[in-house]
């Protein structure tokens, strides 16, 4: 056997069910981001006009709610589907280098986590002026339901936000020149 013979044959890509399986949970992994865009835009965009309603409200009216019966299973569920597939995507579009091992097929210097996001979203944990209201009870609140919008706005955009990266190193792993 030659070395020409030899470059020839590993330089061939030959099909194999890890690369199969790797590509097909990174697509669903993508369509399922998708799908929680528009779920978590519904759900958001539905908090954001039953606040609007508040404000504009100068009696109370017993109308449904606009936040109620909001497709919050669905948007959930995409949510994993779309965590859990580009976590396998990743995972099985990982390139097995020359010693064996495993190599990640994509970078990984900028996923430095110094807490700041979630130090951030949380809040600090000293409180020592802040509402002693509940969330849930806009009766006794000024904002109308505003709070609420934005934590379930900033939520969907995190969440959202998060699936998409998620998406993009399973895509970028199993498509990507690697």
């Amino acid at each position: 056997m030659s070395y020409s013979s030899l470059t020839r044959d590993t330089e061939k890509k030959s099909f194999s069910l890890r690369s199969a399986f790797g590509k097909a949970a990174a697509i669903v992994a993508l369509a399922a981001t998708v799908a929680f865009y528009g779920l978590g835009f519904n759900i958001g965009h539905a908090y954001y006009q039953q606040w609007q309603d508040n404000q504009a409200a100068v009696t109370q009216t017993y109308e449904q709610p606009r936040t109620e019966n909001l497709p919050w299973v669905a948007a959930g569920a995409t949510l994993a589907v779309s965590l859990s597939a580009g976590f396998t995507g990743i995972a099985l579009g990982k390139k097995r280098d020359s010693y064996g091992g495993y190599s990640s097929g994509y970078s990984s210097s900028s996923s430095s986590n110094d807490g700041f996001f979630w130090g951030y979203m949380m809040g600090s944990g000293n409180n020592s002026g802040g509402s002693s209201g509940s969330w849930g009870s806009s009766s006794s609140s000024n904002d109308k339901g505003g709070a609420a919008a934005a934590i379930v706005i900033v939520g969907a955009v995190a969440l959202a936000a998060s699936a998409s990266v998620v998406t993009y190193k399973a895509m970028k792993a199993n498509f990507g020149n690697g």
